[in-house]
């Protein structure tokens, strides 16, 4: 039973490749290793920061703790105010220039990867077939580096709140607040790694899809099809394909208009356009 599974998953896997080679290949890309490791190096900068010794000093003033101390809201919030108040924001340790680029590379990808699937179909017109896409519209460029601040404001809300439970559990515990800091730098590494990698993993996936998508309607499609990929689709994905060819702007079971329907989701759409159709959209 295993052994059957595993073979539907790698036959799965191998007719994504096929389909969509663009979302496959992004994370073997200089420029998806460069945003990865730009975001990794300023998230650690932007924790260690606050572990200086005068937030810690601070924290150790206001807030002595020994076994006869009873824990309170004010200690809480204590800590809150603290670390909110040297807290910086990641854009002060980001290249902004750098992330940017990298949205409207992942946007020029996805609008591409539309016109790649459609050479597998046969058309009467052929005008978009082979077609270059270059992403110009204004309206969706803005929409797009909009993206990138809203990606940077949630980032810091995770970022400060994981900082201050750290402290907060720490205290409770009864350490000093040096002790704490020293147990946050070892943390930081593997948490900052790993968030990282899927941060950028779960926002190329859904800027990629996301133009993809706006391409294909652009473009006159008609029916869209989900098709999982991967060693561990999820069952909200299998019904979504299950669900088989279905209207461009329909809902599937999911509730998605089309992937990603979590973090590391490898699923895509197959599209249906008019044999005959009109002046293609490559990014104008």
């Amino acid at each position: 039973m295993q052994l059957l599974k595993l073979e539907r998953h790698l036959n799965s896997f191998l007719k994504a490749v096929k389909i969509n080679p663009v979302l496959w290949g992004l994370e073997r890309s200089r420029t998806y290793r460069e945003a990865r490791n730009e975001l990794e190096r300023a998230l650690l900068n932007q924790a260690t920061e606050i572990l200086r010794s005068e937030v810690l000093k601070e924290i150790e003033e206001r807030i002595p703790v020994n076994e006869n101390t009873v824990w309170t809201e004010a200690h809480e919030k204590q800590i809150r105010d603290i670390v909110g108040k040297h807290f910086r924001e990641l854009k002060n340790f980001i290249s902004l220039p750098l992330l940017r680029e990298f949205y409207l590379w992942l946007a020029n990808r996805g609008g591409q990867s539309f016109f790649d699937k459609i050479r597998l179909q046969e058309f009467k017109k052929v005008d978009i077939i082979g077609a270059t896409f270059d992403l110009r519209d204004t309206a969706l460029i803005t929409e797009l580096m909009n993206g990138v601040d809203l990606l940077i404001d949630g980032l810091d809300d995770t970022t400060e709140e994981w900082l201050i439970q750290q402290f907060i559990k720490g205290k409770q515990e009864g350490l000093s607040s040096y002790d704490i800091a020293n147990l946050i730098r070892e943390k930081i590494p593997e948490t900052y790694a790993y968030r990282a990698d899927t941060i950028v993993a779960t926002e190329s996936e859904n800027i990629v899809n996301q133009m993809e998508f706006e391409t294909a309607k652009r473009n006159e499609a008609t029916a869209k099809r989900w098709t999982t990929a991967g060693l561990n689709v999820c069952e909200d994905c299998i019904a979504n394909e299950q669900a088989g060819w279905i209207g461009i702007d329909a809902i599937f079971p999911s509730g998605h208009l089309r992937p990603p329907v979590h973090p590391n989701c490898k699923c895509l759409l197959e599209y249906q356009i008019p044999p005959y159709v009109g002046r293609g959209w490559t990014g104008e």
